[in-house]
């Protein structure tokens, strides 16, 4: 098993009150689920600030499949302005937020989710309901770990290409037959399919093909050539 592997599903539950934290925390946990529990918005921001500063970069954490649980009203740092804190640093793309809302933040609430919140309950929470949600917010976490991964792999083979092997598999990307290639860049036939073996061979793919399949990457990242 990989160090990946081991890693735990965390929760991260931050709300004020120190019974529903306890008693969620609690409940949480007999789930199976590891928890870190935070009493304000303020608490769990410090948490992210330090693990930041220690990473030196919001692409390196988290590394774990994580969601968090957050109270929309706090004292303090809100759950609103901590969600938009936790944005504004990319983080939300892997750690997944669901929201805790009295009845008159459901409003609130949704334009939160089409914002980009994973999703809310209201208040009293229903704990099966809870449980469920979060499986589901630690599923899509791990899908995002995931792609994240395999975009930094994508990132690192790009970095292997020479400059006139970056500018063919662009070309390539776009549809330009080898013909096409050879006329916009002003170089050989064979010129032409040299670059193309060897770019496809440095990213491992069989064929532009291979890279269509793909969300998006570098190769697609920049049309000028």
């Amino acid at each position: 098993m990989n160090a990946q592997a081991q890693l735990p599903r965390v929760v991260y539950l931050v709300d004020d009150d120190e019974r529903v934290l306890n008693a969620l925390s609690c409940m949480l946990r007999v789930s199976g689920l590891h928890v870190e529990k935070y009493a304000s918005g303020d608490a769990f921001a410090s948490r992210v600030d330090a693990e930041l500063s220690r990473q030196r970069s919001s692409t390196c954490w988290p590394q774990h499949e994580s969601c968090v649980v957050l109270d929309i009203n706090m004292p303090g740092l809100s759950g609103t302005e901590l969600f938009e804190r936790l944005q504004a640093l990319g983080l939300t793309k892997k750690m997944k937020v669901i929201f805790m809302t009295g009845y008159g933040d459901v409003a609130m609430a949704v334009s939160l989710v089409k914002s980009g919140a994973f999703d809310f309950l209201e208040k009293p929470v229903d704990p099966d309901r809870l449980v469920e949600l979060i499986g589901y917010a630690l599923d899509a976490s791990a899908a995002a770990l995931m792609q994240a991964k395999e975009e930094d792999a994508d990132q690192e083979r790009w970095g292997q290409l020479t400059a006139r092997e970056k500018d063919v598999m662009k070309l390539a990307v776009k549809g330009f037959s080898n013909k096409e290639i050879c006329e916009t860049l002003n170089i050989s036939m064979a010129t032409t399919k040299t670059h193309r073996m060897s770019a496809r061979s440095k990213l491992g793919i069989r064929g532009v093909v291979d890279l269509h399949q793909r969300p998006s990457g570098p190769w697609d990242k920049s049309s000028e050539v």
